[in-house]
């Protein structure tokens, strides 16, 4: 907050001669706000592979235990969601409900230095363990190329569910919350799925990251009719939508089977990566695939808005996806 009030003044003065040069205003604010969240946005990114160090014993664990840790986190992150969006505001101000946040980052700091200094290793070497068939390999570019494409649609999508539902809640932060909390909730259930699959080896990574991109697939595609359909030809007014119970129904009924297909991909992908055997330690891996899926989804938010919807249209955009 500091540093974006401090951007803000400096930048007021300018603000005038930036009207007539759009595409300059909008690097200097996305400059601002990567200047001002890019820190902590780093120490956040820097969580995933240290718990993963904690959590994932070895390369098999990694469906299992990388899909249980991505399921508890992305709960976290959900609960986070809705209360910055719909609970926390109304009640102790946006002040407040940025010092509430910061006060359970610290919280969990602790607690994680409370878990280090009472947890014990082991000190002799693991099992071997040994890979899955030659059938279930996949070398670590074609992995990397599935986590980067698994963040890009799934980001793409979230930009494009935004909009869609705009047209019948206005822009607004429930419409945002209620699509970016939907999304959560439906990465850590299929994270959480995915886990259970791993633990009981009951469908090969392989055959449950077809079926689910074939799922997404044909979500994806009816999501338009049935957005259309749920909402009487997009007529409803905003005043009857403007209801947290009735704007996440909305979404879930609507955007839920696409997102929950999509948002197994990524951990699917995981559970590939632990029939490698390539050695690698599977911090090192899961830290690998989060990062160029997060590059994947930031190019995904950038292309829907400045590429797939001005060339295809929203609904054409879905199809494209």
């Amino acid at each position: 907050p500091v540093a974006l009030g401090w951007a803000g003044d400096a930048l007021a003065p300018s603000y005038d001669g930036l009207r007539d040069s759009p595409g300059a205003l909008t690097a200097i604010r996305l400059a601002v706000a990567l200047a001002a969240t890019l820190p902590a946005a780093l120490c956040f990114g820097a969580t995933w592979p240290a718990m993963a160090a904690a959590v994932v014993a070895g390369p098999r664990d990694l469906g299992r235990a990388g899909s249980g840790l991505a399921a508890f986190n992305t709960a976290g992150a959900a609960l986070g969601v809705a209360a910055a969006s719909f609970w926390l505001p109304p009640w102790i101000g946006v002040d407040g409900t940025y010092g509430a946040g910061v006060a359970l980052s610290l919280a969990a700091a602790l607690g994680a230095a409370a878990l280090s200094v009472r947890a014990t290793r082991p000190t002799e070497a693991l099992p071997a363990q040994t890979s899955e068939a030659s059938t279930s390999r996949l070398p670590a570019t074609a992995l990397g190329a599935l986590a980067a494409l698994s963040g890009f649609g799934h980001f793409a999508a979230q930009v494009l569910f935004v909009q869609s539902f705009g047209l019948v809640l206005d822009q607004s932060v429930l419409a945002f919350g209620a699509v970016l909390f939907s999304v959560l909730v439906a990465l850590a259930v299929s994270a959480a799925g995915v886990a259970w699959v791993e633990r009981t080896r009951a469908v090969p990574p392989a055959t449950l990251l077809g079926l689910t991109l074939t799922l997404a697939a044909l979500a994806l595609a009816a999501f338009p009719a049935a957005l259309v359909g749920s909402t009487d030809g997009l007529r409803f007014a905003v005043a009857e939508q403007a209801t947290v119970s009735g704007t996440l129904l909305l979404v879930f009924t609507c955007a839920g089977p696409a997102l929950l297909a999509m948002g197994a991909t990524l951990p699917a992908t995981f559970g590939l990566a632990g029939r490698t055997g390539d050695g690698t330690a599977p911090a090192r891996t899961l830290g690998r695939l989060v990062a160029v899926n997060t590059l994947g989804a930031i190019a995904g938010a950038l292309c829907a808005p400045y590429l797939l919807m001005p060339l295809a249209g929203i609904w054409g955009s879905f199809l494209g996806l």
